[in-house]
């Protein structure tokens, strides 16, 4: 999978596609803040609302479930910004 070479925020988990590989952030922060989740594979939306999405966390080896009000889904990037993986 090609990963873009900007950052971008998703507005919505909707807008994920099953397995796309994201990096999570706290509501609020920008493309320089560490994200709380890396290389998070996105599993799919358990709906509700707020909107939930489950991402699988390779470092962690578990499933988390995380609510759009908390967190916010982010492209991976260059290392350009900031933070860099």
């Amino acid at each position: 999978m090609a990963y873009p070479t900007e950052p971008r925020k998703y507005k919505t988990f909707h807008e994920l596609d099953p397995s796309q590989i994201v990096h999570l952030r706290h509501v609020g922060e920008d493309e320089t803040a560490e994200p709380e989740y890396v290389d998070a594979a996105y599993q799919g939306g358990a709906g509700g609302n707020p909107v939930t999405g489950k991402f699988f966390v390779p470092a962690e080896g578990r499933t988390i479930t995380v609510s759009e009000a908390q967190y916010v889904a982010w492209s991976r990037h260059s290392g350009r910004h900031g933070w860099r993986k």
